[in-house]
């Protein structure tokens, strides 16, 4: 992977994670259906959300193939934007995996671009839609999910430490620095190896970093 994409996905990743997790409870076990000439994803009756097609993901020849670069199915040019701007944010950047038409998933999987497009354009999450042989990437830009809900210290750290050990991080500062900007939480660095971030209702949140920065110790004031 590319340094800046990974850069990327490191301070991302926790805010998409936070997205994916409250997406599960709004969603919960509602059947999906996609209608691709509106881009509309609906979940059961009563749920319906606005969507951008990123690509597409072959369990077969184990590639990623971008919405933009999908001749076959001919994506109306409405529901590749997003991907259209991954794609100039890429040639731009120098970040390949951004820029080409398709790439193996052993380099980058599906998911991570999808964190990184999520979290580049605020969107409200991501969702895989599975078929016979792979599955359609749909990122959500629903303004109700892009909404952010207050949450308190021990929640932030239940999310940051699920989100250490579910998820390919690989620089645990850069990825805690990104989560409290993202809540919109003010924090400092208080010493060479270590942040400190304020929930809303002033309760104190430390992060202490090994010279990787990786994640020694994370803790919320009493």
């Amino acid at each position: 992977m590319h340094p800046k994409l990974r850069h990327l996905l490191n301070q991302h990743v926790v805010a998409g994670l936070h997205k994916q997790l409250r997406l599960q409870a709004v969603v919960g076990q509602r059947p999906w259906t996609f209608d691709l000439p509106t881009s509309t994803l609906r979940f059961g009756d009563d749920l319906a959300f606005a969507t951008q097609v990123l690509g597409t993901e072959s369990e077969r020849s184990k590639t990623w193939l971008w919405s933009w670069a999908n001749e076959e199915s001919q994506m109306p040019p409405e529901c590749v934007k997003a991907a259209l701007k991954l794609r100039a944010i890429g040639t731009g950047s120098g970040i390949d995996e951004l820029a080409a038409p398709q790439l193996p998933t052993k380099s980058v999987s599906a998911q991570d671009l999808a964190l990184v497009a999520t979290g580049l354009f605020g969107a409200g999450g991501f969702y895989r839609g599975p078929y016979e042989g792979g599955a359609i990437w749909l990122m959500l830009v629903d303004q109700r999910l892009a909404a952010r809900e207050p949450i308190d210290a021990q929640m932030a750290i239940a999310h940051f430490t699920q989100a250490i050990m579910d998820l390919p991080i690989t620089d645990h500062a850069t990825a805690f620095s990104g989560y409290m900007q993202w809540l919109e939480w003010s924090f400092s660095r208080t010493a060479a190896t270590a942040l400190v971030a304020i929930d809303p209702a002033g309760r104190q949140v430390t992060a202490e970093f090994d010279a990787h920065h990786r994640l020694v110790s994370l803790t919320a004031a009493a």
